[in-house]
């Protein structure tokens, strides 16, 4: 299980909010947790990890056939140390033994992904990359299809079509 706490002083600050413009909060969700919902739905089979990176933030999820095995999360000052993150965290994984296996597939989602990044962390790692496109899952009007964050800028909708998804289902 995996439990997030959120300071009760910034839960007051969005209760405030949600009453002052008559709004009712239902749900507080974590990105990262809801960027993985298109990763658990179609393979259970697999040892995957997800790394999600936000502004300052990065967070890493390691899914051991289905199962949520370690999560951690840090914060980061420049892009350029991302691939070191993850290679300490590969690191991580194996001397805590969290899977006699390998890492079979490599997510990233976020704001902050590029190909610069992308070819630093594969050329890094020696792991394939896999970009997280909430679209492939989804149904959407056909005169979106083409636009521009559809078709280049999906890894930026992740997690709103996460937690969207969960709300449905």
């Amino acid at each position: 299980m995996l439990v997030f706490a959120i300071a009760k002083d910034s839960l007051k600050r969005i209760h405030k909010f949600c009453v002052r413009n008559s709004l009712s909060l239902q749900y507080i969700d974590n990105a990262h947790i809801a960027s993985t919902a298109f990763l658990q739905m179609n393979n259970y089979s697999s040892n995957q990890l997800s790394l999600f990176i936000e502004n300052d933030l990065i967070s890493f999820i390691f899914f051991v056939k289905g199962n949520l095995t370690f999560f951690k999360s840090k914060k980061y000052s420049n892009l350029n140390e991302i691939p070191f993150e993850l290679n300490s965290i590969v690191e991580e994984i194996k001397e805590r033994e969290l899977t006699k296996e390998n890492i079979d597939e490599l997510f990233i989602a976020g704001n902050f992904t590029s190909k610069e990044l992308i070819n630093n962390i594969e050329s890094s790692t020696n792991l394939k990359v896999q970009l997280v496109n909430p679209f492939d899952s989804i149904d959407i009007e056909s005169g979106l299809a083409e636009k521009t964050y559809v078709t280049e800028q999906f890894n930026k909708f992740t997690s709103a079509a996460g937690i969207a998804f969960r709300l449905l289902s």
